[in-house]
């Protein structure tokens, strides 16, 4: 199954410290943004790459990602903007999202959501909670949901690129803030999202306690 991905790259390091985008941070010879690039690139069925990022980023970030796949858009000010602009240049049927700051993805997962985004138009993946969550409230404890029905969500996300943007479009007309793109299907379809396996290793850096 051939597919686009958007990488929403922005990211300016605030929690690390770092005073510049954690994307251009180099792990083991390579930026975050290259690593991540790197294993969409490797994969045949990736046709794709939109690249999403800020416009002071430009050079630096085209200077990194040089895959013939790669294609560029500015991004917005709020990440729902800048995966809905990389969604304008996506030219195939099925499109991953996929946060440019989870350089451990690997090929297994993205397969694990394209297998099952032949019978559902709506696939992410995450893992299982380990630990009990509670919700807090003013410091009190109001209530401590079943772990075993809860799980954190991962990228990539995978959809049908007409139904993502459809949801997309109506989102941005009601000015609602979407923090996941799972969540803009969630809200303005009738589709329910399917949840895959995910990897626990495939975290997003956000903070120097990830690298």
């Amino acid at each position: 199954m051939n597919y686009s991905v958007v990488l929403p790259c922005g990211g300016k390091g605030k929690r690390m410290d770092l005073g510049y985008n954690k994307l251009f941070y180099t792990l083991d010879e390579q930026s975050v943004i290259e690593k991540t690039v790197q294993v969409f690139d490797q994969d045949p069925k990736c046709q794709q790459i939109v690249i999403v990022h800020a416009m002071e980023e430009e050079a630096q970030i085209k200077a990194l990602c040089r895959s013939a796949k790669c294609v560029f858009t500015q991004g917005g000010s709020e990440r729902y903007e800048s995966v809905y602009h990389g969604l304008l240049l996506v030219d195939h049927e099925i499109v991953l999202i996929h946060d440019g700051a989870r350089p451990y993805i690997t090929q297994a997962v993205i397969d694990r959501v394209l297998s099952e985004l032949t019978q559902y138009p709506a696939v992410i993946c995450g893992v299982p909670m380990k630990d009990t969550v509670k919700r807090v409230v003013e410091g009190e404890i109001i209530d401590t949901p079943p772990r075993s029905e809860l799980w954190c969500a991962q990228t990539p996300q995978g959809f049908h690129t007409a139904l993502l943007k459809e949801c997309y479009e109506k989102a941005i007309q009601e000015n609602h803030l979407i923090t996941d793109d799972a969540s803009a299907v969630e809200a303005y379809s009738t589709y329910k999202v399917r949840m895959v396996m995910g990897d626990y290793a495939n975290i997003k850096i956000t903070t120097k306690e990830d690298l």
